[in-house]
């Protein structure tokens, strides 16, 4: 979901009983789909209207495309350590429910 800008569809989904995933910071920039920051917004937007217990946070980093180096922003496998959790800190997202994000609803997922 982390390429969808319906923020509304995305919610329908969790109200539905859905657990859903946002692992798609660092691919490159393709035309229609969010940047990293729109998706970090979308994230902190969801958390901000309480579903903190819906939502997988994991990292699905594409660097380049083979014979392609982006002249954008550089591209790292650990772009959700170092940009991705640092946002949500910096507006307020406690460990507690970033535990959650990484880790819990994940368990939950697989039990």
């Amino acid at each position: 979901m982390t390429s969808n800008r319906d923020l509304s569809e995305i919610m329908e989904l969790m109200d539905a009983g859905f657990c859903v995933g946002f692992d798609q910071f660092g691919i490159l920039s393709i035309p229609g789909i969010p940047d990293d920051e729109e998706k970090t917004e979308n994230l902190l937007k969801l958390l901000r209207y309480g579903y903190e217990d819906s939502i997988v946070l994991s990292h699905d980093s594409i660097f380049d495309r083979m014979g392609y180096v982006s002249s954008g922003k550089p591209r790292y496998p650990d772009m959700i350590f170092k940009q991705v959790l640092p946002a949500l800190r910096e507006n307020g997202i406690l460990d507690e429910t970033i535990g959650k994000l990484t880790r819990d609803n994940l368990l939950k997922v697989f039990e």
